[in-house]
């Protein structure tokens, strides 16, 4: 998912009631971490598979998720408002790669933004 990711956090809120994967993968995170379903920013541990499969089940039914490079000073992939928004910092090389597979699957790839800043795509430079 994310090869530089350095830690994670995840928000244990759903504007929508959790699916019964997600209420699965969710039960299994307050099992592991003791937090409570309501928290946020929830460390997980990409590096441990189940782990990973939890967070890779939440994504697209919480509120926010994400993941910080190695420095810890950047979000490499963002994930909120139940799924309808996602970023992701990439590289030139696979950017040119999300811009040619979206026009393969007939997607106009000006629905993918590159941007430098993170916030609003109405608020920051292209």
């Amino acid at each position: 998912m994310a090869p530089d990711a350095a830690s994670t956090d995840i928000d244990l809120i759903s504007d929508i009631p959790w699916p019964s994967d997600a209420e699965a993968a969710l039960t299994a995170i307050l099992d592991a971490t003791g937090a409570r379903e309501g928290e946020t920013a929830v460390a997980l541990d990409l590096t441990d598979e189940r782990q990973l499969e939890w967070f890779i089940t939440l994504v697209p039914h919480t509120i926010s998720a994400e993941i910080w490079g190695q420095t810890g000073s950047e979000v490499s992939f963002s994930a909120s408002d139940t799924g309808s928004v996602i970023g992701w910092k990439l590289p030139a090389v696979r950017w040119e790669r999300v811009h040619a597979r979206l026009l393969l699957h007939g997607i106009d790839p000006d629905t993918a933004v590159q941007r430098t800043t993170r916030g609003r795509p109405d608020r920051c430079p292209r």
